[in-house]
């Protein structure tokens, strides 16, 4: 093809920008966790954790303290 430009797209796969799934067991430990917030705050405190902590490192070293 004579008219080929030297333009070339980058293209990346969609399934780069999708959010990623959990797993099974990061399904039941988020559970558990869940759980265990609900039995041992109330539920003010709980409702603070759930929505704002979670996007934390404290949010994170919460979760991962809470693993086995």
């Amino acid at each position: 093809m004579e008219g080929k430009s030297a333009l070339q797209i980058d293209r990346k796969s969609s399934i780069e920008s999708e959010p990623r799934t959990l797993s099974f067991d990061q399904i039941q430990c988020a559970r558990e966790a869940a759980m265990y917030v609900l039995s041992t705050r109330s539920i003010e405190e709980a409702m603070t954790i759930f929505t704002k902590l979670l996007n934390t490192k404290s949010g994170y070293k919460l979760r991962e303290n809470k693993r086995p």
